[in-house]
């Protein structure tokens, strides 16, 4: 077995000396809780105290390999060096058998849910299962805004924003006022019917651009909507979707009850049988058609070549 001296366990949970010339704690403090990402996070996501607390014990080998020894020594077991339900209850100075504690570890309470913790080895009995935080996770806490790899293959850039002469006020308005009901709560779902292919995501991109909201355009199989979840919460994006599976109402039913801004867009008529009747229903809208005199938005897509002559070129669409 693993022995560890009481001085060893002192000596793992001190705090690090200060580098030599650092400057005083009081002048490198964080000026607020806010600055700590573990708070953000639960801030953002409505979490706890007790999850905040589940969450970075949970953390701790990820991010120094002294608990890996340490939680060997408290588990009573070299192998498990992280650590397990019991000790994460007995470290936050929580009764094992206390069923609210338990119910923040449940398959449906935000930590699990929303993809923040792991708790493995589901043929153990509970309190001796291991908690683990998803290296997406880890990352996102660290300070790694790069999106799960998971996902890389499956996310599409947004067209540009088109820009507008002044010409098109009615996209403009549409666009404006989208806009501030993305930044507004609750989170938005919407869907956005477009007469012409393409229209969607132009009204969508620049919906986006002007409520200085990040947007995750995603293009893959539904057994990825988690990570995709998980993604946006973690971000701050909205979720964009051009794509629609045969029969939408799953996935559109899991996008609008997951508290981010979902905007998806499509040529098909919205069935109200994809949702649950109330308020979860998405916001349906039919996409402003774009002029096609709109002579920046054509410039930008032809180009201004020697001797091209636009007029002549977009004439017959006319």
């Amino acid at each position: 077995g693993l022995y560890l001296s009481e001085d060893a366990v002192r000596r793992l949970l001190r705090p690090a000396e200060p580098a030599p010339g650092a400057a005083p704690d009081d002048l490198t403090a964080a000026p607020a809780p806010a600055q700590d990402p573990v708070a953000g996070l639960c801030a953002r996501l409505g979490l706890t105290e007790l999850d905040a607390a589940l969450l970075v014990i949970a953390l701790a080998p990820d991010l120094d390999r002294a608990f890996e020894q340490l939680y060997g020594y408290l588990n009573d077991d070299v192998s498990r060096r992280r650590a397990t339900v019991a000790l994460a209850l007995d470290l936050c100075g929580i009764p094992v058998h206390s069923a609210t504690a338990r119910a923040r570890l449940h398959p449906t309470a935000p930590l699990v849910s929303l993809g923040l913790l792991i708790v493995e080895e589901p043929e153990r009995p509970l309190l001796s299962r291991s908690l683990r935080v998803p290296d997406r996770v880890v990352a996102h806490l660290l300070g790694d805004d790069t999106p799960d790899p998971a996902l890389a293959a499956h996310l599409r850039p947004l067209p540009e924003p088109p820009r507008t002469d002044g010409s098109d006020d009615e996209f403009a308005r549409f666009t404006d006022l989208l806009a501030a009901r993305l930044t507004a709560a609750p989170p938005l779902t919407a869907y956005l019917r477009e007469s012409r292919e393409g229209d969607g995501l132009s009204c969508a991109a620049s919906a986006l651009r002007t409520a200085g909201l990040p947007a995750l355009h995603f293009a893959g199989p539904e057994d990825r909507v988690p990570d995709l979840l998980r993604e946006a919460r973690l971000s701050g994006a909205a979720i964009v979707l051009a794509t629609l599976p045969e029969e939408p109402g799953p996935l559109v039913r899991e996008l609008a009850a997951s508290g981010v801004p979902v905007l998806i867009t499509g040529t098909r008529p919205y069935d109200p049988q994809w949702c649950d009747h109330g308020a979860g229903d998405p916001l349906v809208l039919e996409a402003p058609r774009r002029g096609t005199g709109a002579v920046l938005a054509w410039a930008a897509v032809l180009g201004a070549e020697p001797g091209f002559d636009l007029a002549a070129t977009v004439a017959p669409y006319h």
